[in-house]
């Protein structure tokens, strides 16, 4: 048993990489470092490359604001780094959780009508 306990112990064996315990916490927070500079190159990129007073980009602005929507208030960063596959799976499925929580549902599509319209809608209608 000891010597299986040693095998545990040690990163570099076949047994530790089998089992995916050659993943350290010092190897995801590089990983997550990594994802925190590409999550930063991505702004910049984004931030040179986007005019602000392009109609498109103005039109997207109004439209949010229309129907609430707000960045989230930490960033989510996506899992770009190389990790082993499991590790990988929970980062991948972390992400998602996020993801998911952020995001707001869809409004509806607001849609315009006459008063007689909106009357018989409402089950106003005279006739």
């Amino acid at each position: 048993m000891a010597c299986v306990d040693s095998l545990l112990h040690r990163p570099d064996s076949a047994l530790a990489r089998h089992l995916g315990l050659d993943w350290s916490a010092h190897e995801e927070n590089t990983a997550r470092l990594y994802e925190v500079l590409h999550y930063g190159l991505q702004l910049t990129w984004a931030d040179r490359t986007v005019d602000p007073d392009d109609p498109e980009v103005r039109r997207r602005r109004m439209q949010d604001e229309r129907n609430g929507v707000r960045p989230p208030k930490a960033p989510i960063l996506p899992p770009v780094a190389v990790r082993p596959a499991a590790a990988a799976e929970r980062a991948r499925e972390s992400y998602l959780a996020e993801l998911a929580a952020w995001t707001a549902p869809v409004a509806s599509e607001r849609v315009m009508v006459d008063s007689d319209e909106f009357d018989r809608i409402l089950g106003l209608d005279s006739e």
